[in-house]
């Protein structure tokens, strides 16, 4: 039989992916409304807006009402463990003043773990953002992800028969929620970058780098850096497995 966690991870999964379709198809609907046709703003498209926007909402209220909690991950960008305000007991602090429970750090390179019955992420990361800055002058990103999309990204193994280490050195890039995907992705930069691709599902930049020759800054990382900015946050595979295994503990 299955175990409560999986069985709770795949809900809580379903019920994520519902939640965000409906954000996605109310967004297209608005646009058809406002952009392509705004002679309808006051007929049957615009009363159809209203009544998805009004569903969602009251999906996402239903949610945190019946206490379906979520395991999630924030992953902090700019964070140097050397500075007291950026240790781990000062930023499960700002967490556990958010009143999220099971508050847990992960390595010391800004990885916290927490549970939640909030369903919306982009809202918590500028909850959480607001919270670091204002309590510890932390003005770098926050990106969150869900245990059950994680999960997902770990079994898909797309770094198959692959050890991280110098010469393989196996990441990550987040993209943070409602910044725009990519098109496409470049062409191999250099020889040093593998481009594997970009997992749509957990909003991620996958690549192999050879690192053999620390110091020299790939192609590939200097175009996710001009491309998105501070919409990013980049971790080791070897990390992101930490995480996982840290959330489903």
């Amino acid at each position: 039989m299955l175990g409560f966690a999986v069985v709770h991870d795949f809900l809580a999964l379903v019920a994520l992916r519902r939640h965000r379709a409906t954000k996605s198809r109310a967004r297209h609907a608005s646009y058809l409304v406002t952009v392509i046709e705004p002679a309808w703003k006051q007929g049957n498209v615009a009363r159809f807006v209203r009544s998805r926007s009004r569903r969602h909402e009251t999906t996402r209220r239903r949610l945190t009402t019946l206490g379906v909690v979520y395991r999630y991950a924030a992953l902090l960008r700019g964070i140097a463990p050397s500075l007291p305000n950026m240790t781990n007991d000062k930023l499960r602090g700002v967490f556990e003043g958010l009143r999220f429970e099971h508050v847990a750090s992960v390595l010391a390179s800004g990885n916290l773990v927490f549970h939640s019955t909030e369903t919306d992420a982009p809202m918590l990361e500028r909850r959480i953002q607001r919270a670091l800055h204002t309590e510890l002058g932390i003005a770098g990103g926050t990106i969150i992800r869900e245990h059950a999309e994680l999960r997902a990204l770990l079994d898909s193994d797309p770094f198959p028969g692959l050890t991280h280490g110098r010469g393989t050195y196996l990441t990550a890039t987040f993209l943070k929620d409602g910044a725009t995907a990519p098109g496409r992705l470049p062409e191999p930069p250099d020889p040093r970058t593998r481009i594997v691709g970009y997992d749509t599902g957990a909003r991620v930049f996958l690549a192999v780098i050879d690192n053999s020759v620390p110091g020299n800054t790939p192609d590939f990382m200097s175009w996710l850096d001009k491309t998105y900015g501070k919409d990013i946050t980049t971790r080791t595979w070897l990390t992101v497995q930490r995480i996982v295994k840290k959330l489903g503990s």
